[in-house]
C-alpha cells in the first residue's frame, strides 16, 4: 500500500467521522482535521503490513467511540444523493441557474444544493469550512495556553518566536523539513505578553506580566539578564533600539515607558516617560529618533 493511498484511506475515515466528533463546534472540526493531516504527512510508517493493521484499528476504534459504521454512513451519503438527482427534474441546469444557487465570498466556496454527498461526508458544513487547511503550512502545538504574540528574526524566514501564557518562549524553524521548535525557553513566573529581535538576530529580549524583561541568548540558549519594571508593575511590551541594540524599551501597565542599558540591566538616566493608560505596544522609527506607544485609554 502506497504512502499517499494510506494517507488518504486514514484522512478518509476521520472526515467522515469528524460531524460526530464536536458536532456543535465547526472550527474545533477544522482544527483537527487540520492537526491530523499534518501528523499523517510527518509519520507516515513504510511497512505496509503495519499501515493495513493501522486502517482496521482506527476504523475500528472510531466507530466503537462513535457507534455509527463506516458503511453506514456510505450508504447514507448515496443514498441522499441519489434523491438528490430524483428530485431535480432537469439536470442540464444553465450555468446561470448554477452561480444563482452559490453564495459566493471573496475568498469562500459554498457548494450548491445539488452537492448532496459531499455535504454528507463532511457534516453538513460548507466546503470552504472543512477544506480551509489546505493552504496551512504547519501547526506547532508545544505551548499548553495562549499565544500572545509571534515574530520572525530579521531577514529571516525560518526562525519564528513566539511568547506564551504558559510563561515560556519558543523559537521554531519554518523552513526545515518537517518544520521544528528549536527550543523552549522557562523562566517568566507569568504570562509573557511580547518579544523582540536584536538586530543580530542573537538576542532575543521577552517581557511578562511578573513585571519583568528577560534576556536570552540565541546562540547560548540560556537567560543572560532579568530586568524588573521600576515598580514591579506588568510589563507588556518590548523593543530594542533600532540602532543601538545596547538599549532596550519597555513599556508596562502604569503607563511608563523605561529605556534600559541591556548591559548592565540598569535604567537609563531620563529615559523615562509616562503615557496615559497602560503602554500595550511600542514601536519606533528607522533612525531610533522617535518612538510610539499604544495604549488602553480611549482618550
Amino acid at each position: 500500500m502506497a504512502g499517499s493511498v494510506w494517507q488518504q484511506q486514514v484522512f478518509a475515515i476521520d472526515v467522515r467521522m469528524n460531524a460526530h466528533r464536536v458536532a456543535k463546534h465547526a472550527n474545533l472540526r477544522t482544527l483537527y482535521i487540520r492537526r491530523r493531516n499534518q501528523l499523517l504527512r510527518e509519520n507516515s510508517a513504510n511497512n505496509d503490513a503495519l499501515r493495513k493493521q493501522y486502517v482496521k484499528i482506527r476504523s475500528h476504534l472510531l466507530t466503537q467511540r462513535y457507534n455509527v459504521s463506516l458503511d453506514a454512513m456510505s450508504i447514507h451519503s448515496k443514498s441522499r444523493s441519489v434523491a438528490s438527482v430524483a428530485s431535480t427534474p432537469d439536470l442540464n441546469l444553465s450555468a446561470t441557474n448554477i452561480w444563482n444557487e452559490q453564495v459566493l465570498s471573496e475568498n469562500e466556496v459554498v457548494p450548491t444544493s445539488r452537492a448532496e454527498a459531499s455535504r454528507a461526508i463532511v457534516g453538513d458544513t460548507s466546503i470552504a469550512e472543512n477544506y480551509a487547511f489546505a493552504g496551512v503550512h504547519h501547526i506547532f502545538d508545544q505551548h499548553t495556553d495562549a499565544v500572545s504574540m509571534i515574530k520572525f528574526a530579521h531577514n529571516d524566514r525560518a526562525r519564528l518566536c513566539a511568547v506564551s501564557h504558559d510563561h515560556s518562549m519558543s523559537v521554531c524553524n519554518v523552513a526545515s523539513s518537517p518544520p521544528s521548535v528549536e527550543f523552549v525557553f522557562q523562566g517568566h513566573t507569568a504570562p509573557v505578553t511580547g518579544c523582540d529581535w536584536s538586530a543580530s538576530n542573537d538576542l532575543i529580549a521577552t517581557c511578562s506580566l511578573d513585571g519583568s524583561v528577560r534576556l536570552w541568548s540565541v546562540v547560548d540558549r540560556v537567560c543572560l539578564r532579568v530586568v524588573q519594571e521600576l515598580c514591579g508593575h506588568p510589563v507588556y511590551s518590548c523593543l530594542f533600539h533600532p540602532v543601538n541594540n545596547n538599549l532596550l524599551l519597555m513599556g508596562s501597565s502604569s503607563g511608563l515607558v523605561a529605556v534600559v542599558n541591556v548591559s548592565t540591566g540598569i535604567h537609563v538616566k531620563g529615559g523615562n516617560c509616562k503615557v496615559g493608560g497602560a503602554v500595550l505596544c511600542v514601536a519606533g522609527d528607522a533612525s531610533g529618533g522617535l518612538f510610539w506607544a499604544g495604549t488602553d485609554k480611549v482618550r
